[in-house]
């Protein structure tokens, strides 16, 4: 297996209090009162090292706040980190929320074409796939349909299949597949395994404990913004489950 992803020492800090500074005193108090300055950070990331290789699944899960969707926006280059390397070999993938990459006025078909360049397919390509795209989804005659108009289970179903047909080497899934039906979750995992087999890693950011167990076998747990564990996924979800205790 080969290096798909590199993760070193990773931070994204953010400031509480946004307030301007509207005096000379205010600026010059500010300069000197180092405590003030470190109270209004917020480390929704903090010193964070992981590789990922080659069809490796991935599980990462922990509290709310804990940083696991920061982590994945950073990965996505949807936000940048304070400090710290990313290394990426290869095409990512990502589905962080619904309707991300989709545009609301376009029909199901448009959001296909849009949606498939922005992950690097060229309309040819798009083309050649549609039919495979649109027999996954199981859109229907809804494909011409405004996709302001598609349920939250649409949205995913379209997104997720135009993803998995592209050519993909890194794949990022942030708890959307659960709004999903059992039967097209069913589909979606059994699809990533596929993936997963021909070499693409794959990261599942999710509190579905059955999930994780079923589909990954290392675990990343994540509280206050730091990887407290990372190995096995039963090993992780019972430390994770005592720690809820």
């Amino acid at each position: 297996m080969s290096l798909l992803l590199s993760v070193k020492n990773l931070s994204k800090v953010y400031k509480l209090n946004k307030a301007e500074m509207n005096s000379f005193r205010e600026t010059f108090r500010s300069i000197f009162n180092r405590q003030e300055q470190i109270r209004n950070e917020f480390f929704a990331l903090n010193l964070a090292s992981f590789d990922l290789s080659s069809g490796e699944i991935l599980g990462i899960t922990g509290p709310n706040g804990a940083g696991k969707s920061t982590l994945l926006k950073i990965l996505s280059e949807v936000t940048y980190p304070t400090s710290g390397e990313v290394e990426i070999f290869g095409r990512v993938a990502s589905m962080l929320e619904i309707g991300t990459g989709f545009h609301p006025e376009l029909t199901g078909r448009e959001n296909v074409f849009f949606n498939a360049s922005l992950l690097g397919m060229n309309r040819a390509e798009t083309e050649q796939k549609f039919d495979q795209i649109l027999a996954f989804s199981e859109i229907g005659e809804f494909i011409d349909t405004p996709i302001k108009r598609y349920s939250s289970g649409m949205y995913v179903r379209l997104a997720f299949s135009v993803a998995i047909h592209t050519h993909v080497d890194l794949f990022l899934i942030d708890e959307v597949l659960a709004v999903g039906d059992i039967n097209f979750q069913e589909k979606c995992k059994d699809k990533m395994k596929e993936l997963s087999a021909a070499g693409a890693g794959i990261i599942l950011v999710s509190h579905n404990q059955r999930m994780l167990e079923e589909f990954t076998s290392r675990l990343l747990l994540i509280d206050g913004g730091e990887i407290i564990f990372d190995g096995n996924t039963n090993e992780g979800l019972k430390l994770y489950g005592r720690n809820l205790d």
